[in-house]
Parts: structure tokens; C-alpha cells; sequence
């Protein structure tokens, strides 16, 4: 999590230097988190159903 909010600014200010302007950037971040949020609801609804699954018996 430190690396990652290091690089972020640089990251930031390299495509603000091609051209891509902060809007659209906060824009594709954003969609990228609700992408991510979306996708773990999904992993935690089926994790959460598997956990109460009973478990088979050993023979």
C-alpha cells in the first residue's frame, strides 16, 4: 500500500505530461473501482454460499 501510494503521483504527472488530463484519469480510476468493487461482492457472495455449504463426511 506505501509503493503504491508513492508511485501514484508519479504515475499521475507522467500522464498528465502525454496529454491525458486529470478528469479523465479520476474518471478511469473511478470506473476501476467500482469495476473492483463489483467483482469482489461477486467473490464474496459465492465464497460466503461455499462456507455454508455443510462438509462432506470423511470415510
Amino acid at each position: 500500500m506505501v509503493i503504491s501510494t508513492a508511485i501514484g503521483p508519479g504515475i499521475t504527472g507522467i500522464l498528465i505530461d502525454w496529454g491525458i488530463d486529470f478528469p479523465a484519469q479520476s474518471l478511469v480510476m473511478g470506473l476501476w473501482c467500482i469495476g473492483l468493487s463489483v467483482f469482489c461482492h461477486i467473490v464474496q457472495r459465492r465464497l460466503a454460499r461455499e462456507l455454508l455449504q455443510p462438509m462432506p463426511l470423511a470415510s
